[in-house]
């Protein structure tokens, strides 16, 4: 699985950004939804540039965290960004990706956004990095 960073995506709205999660296994999509439990359940913090399975193709840093409301991906420094989402949306993450890895074709050929909050910067699952 690698993690990828894209600035400058649209001319029209140059503040918005893209991090996508692309040319994954579905074992590593499993290994994902498993990491979201584990801050469905408690846990602090995720840092997904740091996973064994996760390749940091740009270098910038996501952390993935719960807080009280669903406030996106924010960028913290030049490299460093946070998504801070409810435990809810991150539920309903954790069965994006679960419906994304029951149908094969749907995981090497779609795509879905892996949260639905105004923000410039958004999170897509894409086999391929496209949408």
């Amino acid at each position: 699985m690698e993690l990828e960073f894209y600035e400058n995506v649209n001319d029209d709205y140059p503040n918005d950004a893209i991090f996508c999660l692309k040319n994954f296994s579905k074992e590593e999509l499993n290994k994902l939804s498993v990491e979201i439990e584990n801050l469905i359940q408690g846990r602090s913090l995720i840092n997904l540039s740091d996973l064994d399975f996760v390749n940091n193709v740009t270098k910038k840093t996501l952390i993935l965290k719960t807080g009280g409301e669903n406030k996106g991906i924010i960028k913290i420094n030049e490299n460093t960004y946070e998504c801070i989402l409810e435990k809810t949306q991150y539920i309903e993450m954790k069965e994006i990706i679960r419906r994304f890895t029951a149908n094969e074709t749907e995981m090497t050929r779609g795509y879905n956004w892996l949260y639905n909050v105004s923000t410039d910067i958004n999170f897509l699952l894409s086999y391929d990095g496209s949408r």
